[in-house]
């Protein structure tokens, strides 16, 4: 005798069984849990070794390797993303996710502890004192400081005052450095809510230059101090 797909069902399965199971479908699709039609997507990618990602406050994933990409999917609406790794500034961003869309997020972290080197002023030979060659080479970097026109446009978004020096974070386009009065810091160039804002150095009146190996230089009163490896 053949059974149909109802009395098949009947026959192998409790009934309490398929009460459970049909509430927690009915539950799924009512949360969207499993709906495409109301859930989004945002991908991130790790800026450094071991990245943790948190989601609305909650542990989501760890990406092991720089470049790393993970994508997650989470219901349409708003959430609170922070990328962060022990010793470093943590990275938030308020996403508004929208269903059937990908947001791609590419965090930047800086190192709480960065220790600027400091350029050797004076050099003695000969019992004769004169401005070292690190330093003069240095110094004649800041003599015609400026701001480019390519940077102009994203440093007004920003909406800083007095800002006395900008350029791109090493190795990005998307994030910016620039000097204020009292301090260097990394900022979003284009990512808002909110635009993520991390200390690099701390002074009086610093201004910088970055070099071709992406080395930051920076003046700050007579002083002169180099940065290496942030990134």
């Amino acid at each position: 005798m053949q059974l149909t797909f109802k009395e098949l069902i009947k026959e192998q399965v409790p009934p309490q069984v398929i009460v459970v199971a049909a509430f927690v479908v009915m539950l799924a699709i009512g949360y969207g849990i499993w709906s495409s039609e109301t859930s989004g997507d945002f991908t991130v990618t790790a800026p450094l070794y071991a990245t943790d990602i948190f989601v609305d406050n909650g542990k989501a994933a760890t990406l092991k390797n720089p470049g790393d990409k993970m994508t997650f999917t989470y219901p349409a609406g708003k959430h609170i993303v922070i990328v962060s790794r022990g010793g470093y500034w943590p990275w938030k961003k308020d996403l508004n996710i929208v269903a059937k869309q990908n947001i791609a997020l590419s965090p930047f972290l800086v190192e709480q502890e960065i220790n600027p080197e400091k350029i050797t002023q004076l050099s003695f030979s000969d019992n004769v004192i004169t401005l070292s060659e690190e330093y003069s080479d240095a110094l004649a970097l800041f003599k015609n400081l400026s701001i480019s026109d390519e940077m102009l446009p994203l440093v007004a978004a920003t909406n800083l005052k007095d800002v006395r020096a900008a350029d791109y974070f090493p190795g990005r386009k998307d994030v910016l450095l620039v000097a204020v009065k009292d301090g260097i810091f990394a900022i979003d160039a284009v990512q808002k809510d909110p635009r993520n804002f991390q200390p690099v150095y701390k002074g009086t009146s610093p201004v910088f230059v970055k070099t071709a190996n992406d080395v930051l230089l920076v003046k700050d009163g007579d002083s002169i101090f180099r940065i290496a490896g942030i990134k």
